[in-house]
């Protein structure tokens, strides 16, 4: 059993017992000296209070209890055996000292050295009952001992047996009912200690939720309050919609309108205008046949070639109102017959052209109605390659073949080629990449709006004044 520091029973215990032993040892001393006049016992008893003194300073004033304890036990026993060979053998005082280190080593020493303590004390005692029995007078040659000293010494050690017993049976019970209310106490103490640091955390846990519903209601009511504001924005955004979608309604119909008029615009124009041009262009060729005059000849190839481009972009207008208007409800030609009819019209007129054409198709269908805008397409590509090109000789490569489900066209020209600064503007309408060019600037334009119904990609390759590459891809 751990011994306890403070105001404990086994610290009170210490101190009395220090206190009785300076007391017996200051007694035993003037009896000695004054009245037995036995100095060398006198000696002792001195050598004993001063010991017994120096323990009690320092556990009272030190508190050095447990250190102290072996060393005050060890002591009380050398002493006793000093005053045993000094004072006459085992007399009075000497059974008086050595029941109290009895009931001292019982009460208050530690149980783990209480049973050697014990061991020594008994075998002690025992040496000390046989040399009373068998050397009456060992102890000291002047006084003389009796049979009934021996007997009073065979009752005391009888007496130190039984109560040795009875003291040590008791304080084993109370050691282990201590030892017991201890662990209980402990228990208690750990589990007052949870239940402490549970109720801290508790009630810090309560004083957050409080923190957390007061922010919550305060962001309730700033919700509340939004709401609010919310629903009234939305009633005005709803009105303001409202405005705005008969607002755009009323202008998406005059769009719609005005794009009708348009489209019939560019067919009336494309359509109408082109019957006097053709018409035009018919008797400035009768008027040539006619007219000799050089002068005249002039003025009418200059008139010719007039009416030439005007009849070109009027095509142009028309191939875009088709383009606008295109439905998937027709069969268009096949594309060799789309490519032989633009190899008659724009190719074999000139006899400085080599033209290499390649169709290789499996899955697609040659009379898809997509034909109309593919034939959109070269027309125009086919075209431009003969503009910009001011070569002796030129040359044109047309490839159209389909693979891994997409349909490729390739056309490549010897041309003058593009500037890559023009990349990013050759599709836009009316944009012109030379002064000298007599095209009107539609024809790529033309080629981006087929080749968006298609759905297809336009990837551009050229270097000026050696080729252009124009590639297409679509599904088939």
């Amino acid at each position: 059993m751990p011994i306890k520091r403070g105001k404990s029973l086994e610290y009170r215990l210490f101190l009395m017992a220090c206190v009785i032993s300076m007391s017996v040892s200051f007694l035993i001393t003037l009896l000695d000296t004054f009245i037995a006049k036995e100095y060398d016992s006198s000696a002792v008893g001195i050598i004993s209070f001063f010991t017994f003194a120096f323990f009690f300073y320092q556990v009272k004033y030190k508190q050095r209890f447990e250190a102290l304890l072996t060393p005050y036990i060890v002591s009380l026993m050398v002493i006793i055996n000093l005053a045993w060979f000094t004072g006459g053998g085992l007399n009075l005082s000497n059974a008086f000292i050595y029941l109290m280190i009895l009931i001292l080593i019982i009460i208050i020493s530690p149980t783990r050295t209480r049973s050697i303590f014990l061991a020594f004390v008994f075998v002690n005692l025992t040496v000390f009952t046989v040399a009373e029995f068998m050397y009456p007078n060992y102890g000291d040659q002047i006084m003389n001992h009796n049979r009934l000293l021996v007997i009073n010494t065979v009752v005391l050690f009888l007496v130190f047996s039984i109560t040795t017993y009875i003291i040590t049976f008791f304080k084993n019970q109370y050691d282990l009912e201590h030892s017991t209310v201890n662990e209980q106490n402990r228990r208690l103490d750990a589990s007052n200690t949870e239940i402490e640091a549970q109720n801290e955390e508790l009630l810090q846990y309560q004083e957050e939720v409080m923190a957390q519903r007061d922010f919550i209601e305060e962001k309730n009511k700033k919700l509340e309050i939004q709401a609010v504001e919310l629903e009234k924005a939305n009633q005005q955004i709803q009105e303001i919609n409202l405005s705005l979608e008969k607002t755009v309604n009323e202008r998406t119909k005059k769009l719609m309108d005005l794009n009708n008029d348009l489209d019939l615009l560019v067919y009336r124009i494309s359509h109408d205008f082109r019957r006097p041009l053709t018409t035009l262009m018919g008797l400035n060729e009768v008027a040539r046949l006619t007219i000799k005059d050089e002068v005249s000849q002039e003025l009418f190839r200059k008139v010719n070639n007039t009416a030439l481009g005007m009849d070109k972009m009027l095509l142009k207008f028309f191939m875009l109102y088709n383009i606008n208007h295109f439905r998937t409800t027709f069969e268009g030609d096949t594309l060799t017959e789309i490519v032989g009819r633009i190899e008659k019209d724009l190719i074999l007129r000139k006899d400085n052209i080599t033209f290499t054409k390649k169709i290789e198709l499996n899955a697609y269908d040659e009379k898809d109605e997509r034909n109309v805008l593919i034939e959109v397409i070269l027309e125009n590509l086919i075209e431009n390659s003969l503009i910009y090109n001011r070569k002796d000789q030129m040359e044109l490569d047309l490839e159209i073949a389909e693979k891994d489900g997409l349909i490729k066209i390739c056309q490549k020209d010897n041309g003058n080629g593009i500037p890559l600064s023009y990349f990013g503007k050759i599709f836009e309408m009316y944009f012109r990449g030379s002064t000298l060019s007599t095209g009107n600037g539609l024809g790529l334009y033309v080629v981006r709006r087929a080749a968006n119904l298609l759905d297809a990609t336009i990837d551009v390759d050229s270097k000026e004044g050696e080729y252009t590459v124009f590639t297409l891809e679509f599904k088939v």
